[in-house]
């Protein structure tokens, strides 16, 4: 029915909230791997289940099943976090600055590349849903806006790996 396809998306939304956290613990444990240490990535996700249990019996009540989702998420948060701090304590982070300058930017132009889109569906889709061709033709046209409007604020925030990509761009196209 629509009221399990709402709940059904009420639950997701929580658990993308965590996904990024998700991917990032995956490429981070490899780098205590390569330091020979098995131990504390193991620990930390002992405890990251822990604290999944005790963040599920703290949100169900509250929200029920989508706080299960948002447990799983926290837990997630806590376990990329703790990783990190760790891992930063036990290796230079030389360029961590400019890292985190590039880490900044992107997140910037996600973002608002996240508004005109969420924008372009709130309106577009308000206004027309006649039919799946036409739904497509929204959909691919809202995709295009948003990748012309993220690359162009990579452009104007002069991020590094767009003028490498502008360029091998270019070049591949000059021939």
């Amino acid at each position: 029915t629509s009221e399990d396809t709402l709940q059904t998306a009420r639950a997701l939304s929580m658990y993308c909230v965590g996904l990024p956290f998700f991917t990032l613990v995956r490429i981070t444990v490899p780098a205590f791997y390569a330091l020979k240490d098995t131990r504390t990535p193991a620990l930390i996700s002992v405890l990251s289940v822990a604290l999944n249990i005790l963040f599920c019996f703290q949100l169900r009540g509250t929200y029920g099943f989508v706080g299960l989702a948002l447990a799983a998420s926290l837990a997630g948060v806590a376990n990329f976090a703790l990783l990190t701090y760790l891992l930063r304590s036990r290796i230079d982070m030389t360029g961590d600055r400019d890292n985190l300058i590039a880490l900044g930017k992107i997140v910037a132009a996600s973002l608002v590349t996240g508004v005109a889109v969420w924008l372009m569906k709130h309106f577009l889709f308000m206004q027309i849903q006649q039919s799946r061709l036409v739904n497509l033709g929204a959909v691919t046209v809202m995709i295009a806006v948003a990748v012309a409007i993220y690359l162009l604020l990579c452009r104007w925030l002069r991020m590094e790996e767009w003028t490498r990509l502008a360029d091998a761009f270019m070049r591949r196209f000059r021939r």
